[in-house]
């Protein structure tokens, strides 16, 4: 049986509206991303990657002012030729950190994130 456990990470942006933090090291299945807003500007955007792997986990603006969460997925591909199959899987993760890299956030704002993994 697998359990849900978190953790999370508190971002500030410098004068240039960016900010890069950590979570983890983190061993599991991605199951969602929740942003807890403060301050950071609505028309800044997030990566959130593997730290060593560069493993694509979600990219997306930060449009809302309020609490979101999203449940990132991968295309999986079929094991003959590679094409892609259609249907979607968690995203895993294997003793590596979570990067968040925010852009466009505005100067000396705040926001945090959860990584909830299975």
């Amino acid at each position: 049986m697998s359990f849900v456990h978190q953790e999370s990470a508190t971002l500030t942006t410098n004068s240039s509206g960016e900010s890069t933090g950590f979570v983890g090291p983190l061993n599991g299945l991605v199951h969602a991303i929740e942003y807890h807003w403060t301050d950071f500007s609505t028309g800044g955007s997030v990566v959130v990657k593997g730290e060593e792997s560069s493993r694509p986990i979600l990219t997306v603006n930060l449009t809302s002012t309020t609490q979101a969460i999203w449940f990132p997925r991968s295309v999986t591909h079929k094991i003959a030729d590679g094409s892609t199959f259609g249907t979607e899987a968690q995203v895993p993760i294997s003793g590596e950190r979570v990067k968040f890299v925010v852009s466009s956030g505005g100067n000396a704002k705040t926001g945090s994130f959860r990584v909830l993994m299975a």
